[in-house]
This record gives structure tokens, C-alpha cells and sequence, in this order.
């Protein structure tokens, strides 16, 4: 569906869910993950039912991150709600991370949303304990939107959701 220097996207099917089990229930991932009731333990039916939500949903593109073959990760694009600003989320499995694979899987879906949609604007959530996810977006050129104070508990603390957006002609910019 995408095909960049080194990662291709591709549409998820069923017979993924034995590779995505492993990257979406590593320990390392708990918070990071992008889909409901993420916090607790994930059993495969669990990631099954994820992946059928996602392969149904409307006006969204959920896509697995392929390099050599290989299973790395997936990602998604969700404007459902909103065609103008629509959710952008990477998720790529900690053994691959900062290799450039989320960063070329991004610049992708991003060109993808400004080029197909009517967006002025792409936008994520990271919480603020997640300074990893915070700089790679900064890296990609998004600006902190905002603070959503106390949204949830991490470690026994509560954290912040940090909105992140990178508007239309800062894209162009950025890469």
C-alpha cells in the first residue's frame, strides 16, 4: 500500500495477529500501545478483537509496518471523527526502535493525510511520561497543543496527556 526506502505498509489480516501479539503485549509497550483497555494484561483473543475493530473501521487506516519481510510494528491514521485533523499513531516493536523505521513510517502516512484528506492539521496524544514518543514527534516537526492534567496513572503517579499537532504547512517544512 506504502512503500518507502525501507518500510512498507500494508494492510493488516488475520493471520498477523501471532506476530502482533508479541510487539503489542511486550512489557515495554504497556501505555504506548494505541488501542483500548491497553493498560492490562493482552491475551491473543484480546489483539484479535483489536485487529477485527481496526480492519472494520471506517474512514481510518491501520496498517502493518513491514521491513525485510519482517513484522515491526503497525500504524495507524483515524478521521473518522474529524477529516480535518486526524489521529496519527506509530508503533513500532522496542527491538527496532530508533533505527528510522517509525520516522519513515510517519513522513508516509503523513504525506499520505495532507496529499488524500482535507486535513489542515495531523495530531497525536503521548503521555508525559513518554519522553521518547515526545521527542520523536518533535522530530517529525509537531508542537505541543495543550495538557490534559491528571488524564491517567503511570508508576503510581498520575500523568499528563500531552496533545501534539503538525499543521499543514509546517509539514512541507519539516521534511
Amino acid at each position: 500500500m506504502f512503500q518507502g526506502p525501507h518500510v512498507s505498509l500494508r494492510a493488516i489480516e488475520a493471520d498477523d495477529i501471532a506476530d502482533l501479539h508479541p510487539i503489542i503485549t511486550h512489557k515495554d509497550m504497556c501505555g504506548r500501545r494505541y488501542i483500548d483497555d491497553e493498560d492490562g494484561p493482552l491475551s491473543l483473543r484480546d489483539v484479535e478483537r483489536a485487529l477485527e475493530k481496526w480492519r472494520d473501521a471506517e474512514n481510518a487506516l491501520h496498517l502493518k509496518v513491514v521491513v525485510n519481510e519482517e513484522l515491526i510494528g503497525y500504524a495507524m491514521v483515524e478521521y473518522q471523527w474529524d477529516p480535518l485533523t486526524p489521529f496519527l499513531a506509530v508503533v513500532i516493536a522496542p527491538v527496532h526502535q530508533r533505527a528510522g523505521y517509525g520516522t519513515e513510517t510517519a513522513r508516509l502516512l503523513i504525506d499520505y493525510v495532507f496529499r488524500n484528506l482535507p486535513a489542515t492539521a495531523v495530531h497525536s496524544w503521548i503521555a508525559d511520561w513518554n519522553t521518547p514518543a515526545l521527542a520523536f514527534t518533535e522530530s517529525l516537526g509537531f508542537t505541543l497543543a495543550g495538557r490534559v492534567r491528571r488524564d491517567g496513572i503511570y508508576d503510581g503517579r498520575f500523568s499528563d496527556s500531552i496533545p501534539v499537532e503538525l499543521l499543514r504547512e509546517e509539514a512541507s517544512r519539516a521534511h
